[in-house]
């Protein structure tokens, strides 16, 4: 089990990694861990846009952000 979204590049694996950190905090909705991984995927991406990193990870944040 992983604790964090270190190296996610898919929505399968986004799935299953949500699920597992909203395991770790007992009540924890996986709705809203995913509402947070949104949040940070707009920081993210942002981040690699401004360095001109068009790879898939970028790619793949900048999605997430749009929801």
């Amino acid at each position: 089990m992983h604790g964090d979204l270190h190296g996610v590049a898919t929505s399968a694996v986004l799935e299953e990694r949500v699920g597992e950190l909203a395991a770790l905090v007992p009540g924890q909705s996986p709705d809203r861990v995913l509402g947070w991984c949104r949040s940070l995927a707009v920081l993210n991406a942002a981040l690699g846009i401004c360095a001109r990193r068009d790879g898939a990870k970028t790619r793949f944040l900048t999605a997430l952000a749009g929801g």
